[in-house]
């Protein structure tokens, strides 16, 4: 699926070179910092995504952060460690090379998942989305003990977007109301529940918006995901739909960068799914064609593969 091409200036190569140049100065250094030097094109183009308000969050990576707020320091996530100045001086650097960085935060959720977000992308996610109580995402289970994933059923869905609201109220814009533009804060925290802390990965596809998510329904409850805390699921050679869309920098178009990735069941994908699926890629392709997008990227494309292997969340 190829999306109409946006228009875009004279001058739109010429600017991409320069901001492409100057957060690529900054990413090689902390690519380099954490270990993750081969990344550097990815991450550079996924922080230049995010200074144009093509997307409103990426997940960095799965970090414990030494320093954030309520974080407990004996979790140590995949055995990598950052430190709160570590991040703060990462950011204060690139906001330094690129000024357009001003706009951008540090998000560490639980102490377990690190995002880079723009703080007025994702607020005005969270406030439109929150209040229409997040009608148009879609909630698949797929715990270990059911024979195959399912759609959630309506009140399956009814709590799981309520939960996820009063999350992004409670917790995501209350820190971003502390985190005003010109603040020196930069590193936000959020702690979930028991109610979200089984489906993590349900709040990790939100934020990084996916029409459709995964959950678990079969929880133990008091935060004790049972089975799913080990990523066991029943996806299990399903076949499933992947949606992957792809763009490139107009300065660079050799080289396409695959930004967001899902999976859908295959057998919901033209049911259920359908009209979350096609209302996300028209949303995106709209986003595509702003000025602001428009004159760093091309127009996005969409490619979508059939795959049956054993997937663990």
């Amino acid at each position: 699926v190829r999306a109409v091409p946006a228009t875009a200036t004279s001058s739109s190569c010429s600017m991409t070179q320069l901001a492409e140049a100057e957060v690529a100065g900054v990413v090689a250094i902390l690519a380099q910092q954490l270990g993750r030097f081969k990344f550097t094109r990815r991450l550079t183009n996924d922080v230049l995504l995010l200074l144009c308000g093509a997307r409103p969050a990426v997940l960095w990576d799965y970090y414990n952060v030494v320093g954030v707020e309520n974080a407990d320091e004996r979790c140590v996530t995949r055995g990598r460690v950052l430190t709160l100045l570590h991040l703060e001086h990462v950011l204060a650097a690139l906001q330094v090379a690129c000024p357009e960085a001003q706009k951008l935060r540090w998000l560490c959720i639980d102490n377990k998942s690190l995002f880079l977000v723009h703080a007025d992308g994702l607020r005005q996610k969270l406030e439109l989305e929150v209040a229409s109580e997040l009608a148009h995402l879609q909630f698949v289970a797929v715990d270990s003990t059911l024979p195959a994933p399912r759609v959630c059923t309506l009140d399956e869905h009814n709590h799981r977007r309520s939960t996820l609201a009063t999350f992004g109220t409670n917790q995501l814009l209350q820190s971003l109301a502390l985190s005003p533009a010109g603040t020196t804060l930069r590193v936000l925290s959020a702690r979930v529940g028991s109610s979200l802390s089984a489906n993590l990965i349900a709040l990790h596809g939100w934020l990084l918006e996916y029409p459709v998510v995964y959950c678990f329904v079969h929880c133990c409850g008091d935060g004790d995901a049972g089975p799913a805390s080990k990523g066991a699921t029943c996806l299990r050679q399903q076949p499933l739909n992947v949606y992957s869309a792809m763009s490139s920098l107009r300065a660079s178009q050799r080289h396409p960068h695959l930004f967001i990735s899902f999976s859908c069941p295959s057998e919901f994908a033209s049911l259920s799914c359908k009209h979350s699926i096609e209302r996300w890629w028209q949303m995106l392709q709209s986003r595509f064609r702003s000025v602001e997008v428009a004159r760093l990227w091309v127009a996005p494309e969409l490619s979508v593969q059939l795959v049956s292997e054993n997937i663990v969340l």
